[in-house]
C-alpha cells in the first residue's frame, strides 16, 4: 500500500466498475471511504456499495442492507485489490439475480450464488444479536426499534424510476450518498450507548445535514427538511 491508502482503494473501485450497460456505477472520495456504487437499470430497487475505509475494513451493503465485511490488516496492494474484487463479484451476482432470501436458526441471511459456491450476506442488526441470549435480543431489539421509529419515514429521494435523478450526475451522488447514509442507520453499532456507538451518530447526524445543504440547493426543499430533522433525531438519542 502507498502513503495513501484510501485514494489506491478508490483507484482500485475505479478499475473495477463493471463495464455492463445494465449496470449504472460511480466511484466516489468521501472523508474517511471510498465508495463504489452500483445500480440495476432494469431494477432501479437493486442496488450495491463496495466501500472501504483504505485498510484492515472493506464491505458490501446491498438492498435490504445486507452486508458482508472483510477485515484484515497489513495488506499489500496485492490483496487489497482481492478483497475488492471478491465483494464487487458478490455485488454484481446480486445484481444480475442470483441471490436468494434463506433462514438459518431464525435469522435472515441472504445467500448469493458466486462461481459454483452461495456466499452469505447477514442483516446487520441480526448480526449483532446473535452475541446475544434470547431475552436480551429481544430487548434490544425494542429499544432499537423504538429508537429508529420514524428516522427514516418519508426521508428518501423520490423513487429512482419516476425520478430524473439516475441520469443526473450531482443527484445520482446525492442518492448514493442517502443510501450510504441509512447503511449507517441500519449498523450494528450505531445505537449502541458506548464511545464509538455516540462517535459514528455524531457523523451520521453532521452527514445528514450536509447532504440536507446539498438537497436545499438543487432545491430538493421538502426531503432538506427531513433530513435536518433527523439529524436532530440522531443528535437526540
Amino acid at each position: 500500500m502507498t502513503a495513501d491508502p484510501l485514494r489506491d482503494v478508490r483507484d482500485a473501485l475505479a478499475e473495477l466498475a463493471p463495464a455492463d450497460p445494465g449496470i449504472r456505477s460511480a466511484v466516489t472520495l468521501r472523508r474517511d471511504s471510498a465508495f463504489l456504487s452500483l445500480l440495476s437499470a432494469s431494477d432501479p430497487t437493486a442496488w450495491a456499495i463496495v466501500h472501504s475505509t483504505g485498510s484492515t475494513w472493506f464491505s458490501l451493503v446491498v438492498d435490504g442492507h445486507y452486508t458482508r465485511d472483510v477485515i484484515d490488516v497489513d495488506l499489500t496492494d496485492r490483496e487489497m485489490r482481492e478483497h475488492l474484487a471478491a465483494l464487487v463479484d458478490i455485488a454484481l451476482a446480486h445484481l444480475h439475480g442470483g441471490s436468494r432470501l434463506i433462514r438459518r436458526a431464525g435469522r435472515h441471511r441472504l445467500a448469493v450464488a458466486v462461481d459454483g459456491a452461495e456466499l452469505l450476506l447477514f442483516a446487520p442488526l441480526d448480526r449483532m444479536l446473535a452475541r446475544f441470549s434470547p431475552l436480551r435480543a429481544r430487548r434490544v431489539r425494542a429499544r432499537l426499534s423504538r429508537a429508529a421509529d420514524g428516522l427514516l419515514a418519508d426521508r428518501r429521494l423520490p423513487p429512482i424510476e419516476d425520478s430524473w435523478m439516475i441520469v443526473h450526475p450531482e443527484t445520482w451522488e446525492l442518492l448514493v450518498d442517502l443510501d450510504a447514509l441509512q447503511a449507517g442507520l441500519a449498523g450494528s453499532s450505531t445505537w449502541r450507548r458506548t464511545t464509538e456507538g455516540g462517535r459514528i451518530r455524531r457523523e451520521l447526524a453532521g452527514e445528514a445535514l450536509l447532504l440536507a445543504d446539498a438537497l436545499a440547493e438543487l432545491g430538493l426543499v421538502d426531503v432538506a427538511v427531513g433530513l435536518s430533522d433527523l439529524a436532530a433525531q440522531i443528535d437526540r438519542y
